[in-house]
């Protein structure tokens, strides 16, 4: 994100407050310029800098966030893919299943075989 010297501190504290303070960032100051200046760790990290250097905030910035890592499956998401499996299989081979069903849900078509394999067996229910 670009950010000017007067939002600078304002931008960090409203990041953190969606972000969290543990978000890794990198905070670029002066880009290409004579003081030109970089700051990594969290968000947290990074927002004490500023606050404690009294020309942390002058010049033009830019920052930027990791990425949060992706969400686990959730268990319902588990259970609609354990409904499509069992209907699926009870009409065509179990690794037709098992692609179809990771293709809506985004599982990994190796565990839904396997997970396909259990439930015909009648493991699991």
């Amino acid at each position: 994100y670009y950010e000017s010297p007067h939002r600078i501190l304002d931008m960090m504290a409203d990041a953190i407050e969606v972000f969290g303070a543990d978000r890794p960032c990198v905070l670029g100051r002066e880009l290409t310029k004579t003081f030109e200046t970089f700051y990594a760790g969290t968000a947290g990290e990074v927002l004490a800098v500023l606050t404690a250097d009294p020309h942390g905030t002058r010049g033009e910035f830019v920052v930027m966030f990791q990425g949060a890592a992706p969400a686990p499956a959730s268990d319902a998401v588990n259970l609609d893919a354990d409904r499509l499996l069992a209907l699926l299989t009870a009409e065509m081979p179990v690794k037709k299943a098992a692609k179809i069903v990771a293709e809506v849900s985004g599982l990994a078509k190796n565990d839904l075989y396997q997970r396909a394999l259990a439930l015909k067996d009648g493991v699991g229910n």
